[in-house]
């Protein structure tokens, strides 16, 4: 029996845009970046060197057929290039439809790793009406001639890619890059009217430009610049939205973004709690979203509590609920965190990336999603691959729960969704002869 332990991640961050090329195609760029001060240099040539590893398989949902099912390594001298992080670009043309990404990221060195999933929808460019690309999100945007060797270059600009989608300290100036088509398609020039917005988490608009271009071709590129330098760190939403002003077309792209300020303090929150902070975010959520985020903190739920909850007909009944909710589980209200909250979305993170499958999107509900979110990290997995005779399965221990607990997952699917068969654990499935139940 072999034990396999959770080990620290790496610091390392991928994102993606989607920029079409023709009806059925698209281009899929893949970002990523390595924090190399979190990575274990070696000794070469008297220089410091750090090596990695990028992992990625593409592949269309419903299909077993790989895209793209290969890895990459790459080495980075401290010494020579003392930049912070390392970051890079892929790119490929895919076909349209539904495709299901996994990324990951290795230190050669210390053997930490970073695993990413992402669902991209692939659309395609339509027939007609005015289209715009995703909103890739950069570091820094350079208009260059000749820069065409640069893996960054692209129509005319060199696009240095932001995977974090981090900015403010360090990183001011929000830079953004995105592609629009289908201009006044009845032929002659087109006018296009662009508008550049931020809206912090209480859909506050903090920022708007608006500028006008004529396009002859058809098709544009816009880019744009906004410097946060003395905005409040929280979750912002960028827009662009772009209106066709000859045929009337107009199209919006949205992106969130993340800014770290420490020392901007946002006067509007100065008296708020904890609590009144989460009603704050809460505010602004959709129903849907508020469902969502229910749905997330059900484990943590008493019957009577989901009950009340899905009986409830009002938006403001359901801010009402979940402000209260984890309110009365914060365990030391004087301090300004609700630790219980916080450790409890953090599970449910790590479960939504590390449990997610063709047939469980959301990671957070698989059975090893309930497991990992509501009794937390096993002190040990043994994990049992693909055989002849037993199906994938894994055990999970955790030592100091009733004597020791065990969950026994098995993955009948071959599609990476494993199911809790059994358990020791009080409360929990229990199926003695579990043995027998992994055996082909």
């Amino acid at each position: 029996m072999v034990g396999i332990s959770f080990a620290q991640g790496l610091k390392a961050e991928f994102d993606y845009s989607v920029f079409p090329v023709d009806k059925e195609t698209s281009s899929l760029e893949i970002y990523y970046s390595f924090l190399t001060d979190d990575m274990l240099p070696a000794e070469k040539n008297g220089s410091k060197i750090v090596t990695g590893i990028l992992g990625l398989k593409l592949f269309k949902l419903g299909s077993k057929e790989y895209i793209v099912n290969d890895s990459w390594n790459f080495e980075e001298d401290l010494v020579k290039n003392p930049n912070p992080t390392f970051t890079g670009l892929l790119r490929f043309n895919v076909q349209k439809g539904t495709y299901k990404m996994e990324i990951s990221g290795t230190d050669s060195n210390s053997k930490k790793s970073k695993n990413s999933n992402f669902e991209i929808e692939i659309k395609g460019l339509p027939d007609d009406n005015l289209f715009q690309s995703d909103i890739q999100m950069a570091s820094k945007i350079d208009q260059v001639n000749g820069g065409e060797k640069s893996i960054f270059y692209k129509n005319t600009y060199e696009v240095v890619p932001n995977p974090s989608l981090m900015y403010g300290k360090g990183l001011p100036l929000v830079y953004f890059y995105s592609e629009i088509h289908n201009i006044h398609k009845n032929g002659g020039a087109g006018i296009l009217k662009i508008d550049h917005l931020l809206l912090n988490a209480r859909n506050e608009k903090v920022y708007q430009k608006s500028k006008i271009i004529t396009v002859k071709n058809g098709s544009a590129v816009d880019v744009g610049v906004i410097n946060v330098k003395k905005m409040p760190g929280g979750i912002y939403t960028l827009a662009v939205s772009v209106k066709d002003t000859t045929s009337g077309d107009y199209n919006n792209s949205y992106r969130k973004i993340y800014v770290y300020n420490p020392d901007i303090i946002d006067s509007t929150l100065l008296v708020a709690t904890n609590a009144d902070a989460l009603g704050g975010a809460l505010a602004v959520m959709s129903e849907e979203e508020l469902d969502e985020y229910f749905n997330k903190s059900a484990y943590a739920a008493t019957e009577d509590e989901k009950k009340s909850f899905k009986s409830l007909k009002t938006v403001d009944g359901k801010k009402n609920f979940l402000n209260s909710f984890w309110k009365k589980r914060d365990a030391d209200p004087v301090t300004e965190e609700n630790e219980f909250r916080n450790e409890y979305f953090k599970r449910i993170e790590y479960a939504d990336k590390s449990f997610s499958s063709l047939i469980n999107k959301k990671g957070y509900k698989s059975d090893k999603g309930r497991v990992f979110v509501t009794y937390g990290k096993p002190s040990e997995i043994s994990r049992y691959p693909n055989s002849d005779d037993s199906y994938p399965y894994e055990v999970w221990y955790y030592e100091s729960m009733e004597g020791m607990s065990t969950f026994v997952f098995v993955d009948y699917s071959g599609f990476s969704d494993y199911r809790l068969i059994h358990s020791n654990k009080r409360g929990e499935l229990s199926l003695p002869n579990w043995e027998a139940k992994v055996r082909r």
